[in-house]
C-alpha cells in the first residue's frame, strides 16, 4: 500500500531540522555494570562494554556498537584519506574466498585449524577470508599484460575471520576483525621498495593521527612470506608482542628479529634486554625491553605471490616467459587498534579519547533538562558550532540528574564538555563552563563568554 505524504510547514520543516541534532535521548547507548566473563579481558575492555561501544556474541565475536562504529568510522576515515594521497584506490573483496589460489600457493594445506573452512552444498572447499594476498593477485593477474599499467594500488576495509584458539582480551584476540588491507603491484623492485617507503610515511601519518605514542620495529614476515617487514606497534603492558629497543639510537625490532653478534666472528643469538645495540656507535648503549600492541604490518612480498598466480607482463615487442609483478601488502588492525588507543587512554574514570577518534567531540550538558530555557541555549550552542564540528556534537537531554551525565561524560570520554548553567542564561555577558578530558587528572574547567564561541581561535583549538 502506498502512502501520500503532503509537503510539510515550516514550523513542520523547524522540527525535523531540531530534531536532526544528534541527541542521547534518542541514541543507542546501553551501559551495564556486568564485568566480562573472561578473566583475560583487560581493563579497557571492560570500560568498552560498560560504556556501551560494544557487546560479546560469542568467543572472539563481537558487535560494535554505534559509539564504538563512530571512532571506527574516523578509523576509517583516517586510513582513507593518507591511503588515498599515496594514489591507491579503494576496492571491496569477497569474504568468502574459492580456495584454488591458495592450494597453488601451498597456504591452503599449511593453515589447518587456523582459517575458517566449509563446504557448499556441492561439497566444494571454500573458505572464510583470513587474509587477501591470492584473492587479489588473481584478480590483477587477469588484467595486466604491459608494464606501462604499472604501478597498481589498491586496499579495501572489510572484515577478517581467524580460527583463534584462545580468543582473548576482547577486540585485541578476536576471531572476527576489521583489517584495512593495501596490495601494490610494481614492474621492479626498485620500485617497490620505492613503494613500500611511500606506504610507510603514509602509516607513520596514520598513527600520528591516533593520538597515542607509536613506534616502527623490524619484523619477521611470518606466514605472509617476503623479504621486508616492518611492525606498527602501540606500547602496552597487555601487549603479546616485546620489542628490543636502543634509547641511544632508536633502534627497535621484535624480539623474534633482534640479533647480536657474539665471538667468533658471524655467530649469532637472539639479542636480550640489556644487551649491547649492534646498530649503535655508543659503545655503552643497551636494548631494553617492552610490551606492545601489534596494529600494523608491512610486507614486501617480492614476487613469492605473483610468480605462482602467474600475475605478470611481458616487456613490448618481446616474447617469452612472462615478468612476475614486483607486490608487496600493508595491513592495519581497525578493531584492534580502536581496543588498543582504549588500552592507552583509559584511566579510573573511563576512556579519555583523543579528538581525532573520540565517538563525539563535544558534548554539551544543560545542567536543568526540564527548563525550556536551559534547552534552547543548549541548542543554540549546537547551531553555532555545527559548521566547525559537523555532525561531531551531541546534546545530553536525558531526564537524568546532572551528576550522572557528567559521570557519563568521563565515562564515555568526549574530549570536551560544554556545561550550560544559570550562568549561561544572564542578560549580560552570557557564560558558559569547558570541561577538557584529560587522562589520570581532573577536567580542566575554563570559563568562556557566550560570544567568543564563535572565535576562529576558539574553535581552532577544539578542533586539535
Amino acid at each position: 500500500m502506498w502512502v501520500s505524504y503532503s509537503q510539510p510547514t515550516p514550523s513542520t520543516a523547524l522540527t525535523i531540522r531540531q530534531q536532526g541534532r544528534n541527541r542521547l535521548s534518542n541514541k543507542f547507548i546501553p551501559v551495564t555494570k556486568d564485568k566480562p566473563s573472561n578473566s583475560a579481558d583487560t581493563s579497557s575492555h571492560q570500560i568498552l562494554l560498560k560504556a556501551g561501544f560494544v557487546r560479546q556474541s560469542g568467543a572472539g565475536i563481537y558487535s560494535l556498537l554505534p559509539l564504538g562504529l563512530r571512532t571506527v568510522e574516523k578509523i576509517e576515515r583516517i586510513i582513507d584519506a593518507e591511503m588515498q594521497a599515496i594514489g591507491s584506490e579503494k576496492l571491496s573483496l569477497p569474504m568468502l574466498l574459492n580456495p584454488e589460489g591458495w592450494k597453488k600457493t601451498g597456504r591452503w594445506g599449511g593453515s589447518k585449524g587456523e582459517f575458517f573452512r566449509l563446504q557448499d552444498r556441492k561439497e566444494s572447499d571454500l573458505l572464510l577470508a583470513p587474509t587477501h594476498e591470492e584473492e587479489i593477485t588473481q584478480l590483477v593477474a587477469a588484467q595486466l599484460q604491459s608494464p606501462k599499467q604499472l604501478p597498481i594500488r589498491l586496499y579495501q576495509i572489510g572484515r577478517k575471520y581467524r580460527d583463534e584458539l584462545r580468543p582473548r582480551a576482547g577486540l585485541l584476540r578476536g576471531r572476527e576483525f576489521i583489517m584495512k588491507d593495501l596490495y601494490s603491484f610494481d614492474a621492479t623492485q626498485q620500485d617497490a621498495y620505492l613503494a613500500y617507503d611511500q606506504v610507510a610515511q603514509a602509516y607513520r601519518a596514520i598513527f600520528e593521527q591516533m593520538g597515542v605514542p607509536f613506534v616502527v620495529a623490524e619484523a619477521d614476515s611470518g606466514n605472509i612470506g617476503g623479504s621486508k617487514s616492518h611492525e606498527y606497534h602501540l606500547i602496552s603492558p597487555v601487549g603479546e608482542d616485546t620489542l628490543l629497543t636502543c634509547d641511544s639510537c632508536g633502534y627497535t625490532a621484535n624480539e623474534e628479529l633482534a640479533q647480536l653478534t657474539m665471538h667468533p666472528q658471524d655467530h649469532f643469538r637472539v639479542a636480550q634486554q640489556g644487551d649491547h645495540c649492534v646498530s649503535c656507535a655508543d659503545k655503552n648503549s643497551k636494548l631494553s625491553s617492552v610490551k606492545a600492541i601489534e596494529c600494523g604490518h608491512t610486507f614486501y612480498l617480492g614476487t613469492k605471490y605473483s610468480s605462482v598466480l602467474d600475475c605478470g607482463f611481458r616487456e613490448s615487442g618481446k616474447k617469452g616467459d612472462k615478468i612476475p609483478a614486483e607486490m608487496g601488502c600493508y595491513g592495519i588492525g581497525i578493531t584492534r587498534l580502536l581496543a588498543a588507543v582504549a588500552e592507552a587512554r583509559y584511566d579510573a574514570k573511563g576512556i579519555a579519547w583523543p579528538t581525532s577518534l573520540a565517538p563525539y567531540s563535544i558534548c554539551i550538558v544543560p545542567t536543568d533538562d526540564r527548563k525550556q530555557e536551559f534547552k534552547d541555549m543548549a541548542n543554540q550552542i549546537y547551531d553555532q558550532l555545527g559548521e566547525s564540528f559537523k555532525g561531531d556534537i551531541v546534546i545530553d537531554d536525558r531526564r537524568s540528574g546532572f551528576g550522572a551525565k557528567m559521570k557519563d561524560a568521563e565515562l564515555v570520554g568526549y574530549p570536551y564538555t560544554i556545561i550550560v548553567g544559570p550562568k549561561s542564561l544572564q542578560q549580560e555577558q552570557p557564560q558558559l563552563e569547558i570541561h577538557q578530558r584529560i587522562q589520570h587528572q581532573e577536567s580542566k574547567k575554563t570559563t568562556i563568554d557566550l560570544k567568543d564561541l564563535q572565535h576562529d581561535m576558539f574553535i581552532t583549538a577544539y578542533r586539535k
